[in-house]
């Protein structure tokens, strides 16, 4: 039985701790960050946004990834310095997006341009598989992996039902 996100959080396990940073402009910066949240970085520019977010937090998480690949593999990998940071603690999986804006498409989503979004598809089309079930109009909905693809019908009828109500709405 899983544990409700509050439980998780307040439990001090959904946490990610930062002690000691000193990448870039950070000048040994302590932080907690919650897991199971939104988090944003703000401030001015040079305040170290980037630096905690991208060089320190996002580079452990890589380096830390690469340990666990073969010897084989990493020598084809470039090696790269650890950030400057005395812990780091309750670290996950990261990913990086960059900010620019490397796709024109408005319906670009971070699954898309990361290039995950057929996986994501795979993965809910084998939720009922899993005894997952899903209520549609008042219908048990079978799912296949055409539901999640914007090349079918079956995948383009969602895309296109919700550009027409939406293009109703505008009109009305």
């Amino acid at each position: 039985m899983s544990e409700p996100a509050e439980d998780f959080v307040d439990a001090g396990y959904g946490t990610i701790d930062v002690v000691g940073a000193r990448t870039n402009n950070l000048r040994n910066v302590s932080l907690s960050i919650p897991k199971g949240r939104l988090v944003a970085f703000t401030g001015v520019s040079g305040s170290g946004k980037t630096s905690l977010a991208v060089d320190t937090l996002h580079s452990e998480a890589q380096l830390r990834y690469l340990e666990g690949l073969s010897p084989f593999v990493r020598q084809y990998i470039t090696q790269r310095n650890r950030p400057k940071v005395d812990r780091l603690r309750g670290l996950g999986a990261t990913l990086a997006v960059d900010q620019r804006r490397t796709n024109r498409n408005p319906r670009s989503t971070v699954a898309t341009i990361s290039g995950i979004d057929g996986y994501l598809g795979l993965l809910f089309s084998r939720l009922p598989a899993l005894g997952v079930g899903l209520e549609v109009r008042g219908t048990a909905a079978h799912l296949n992996s055409a539901h999640f693809d914007r090349k079918t019908p079956e995948g383009a009828v969602a895309t296109a039902t919700a550009r027409a109500a939406a293009g109703s709405r505008t009109r009305n």
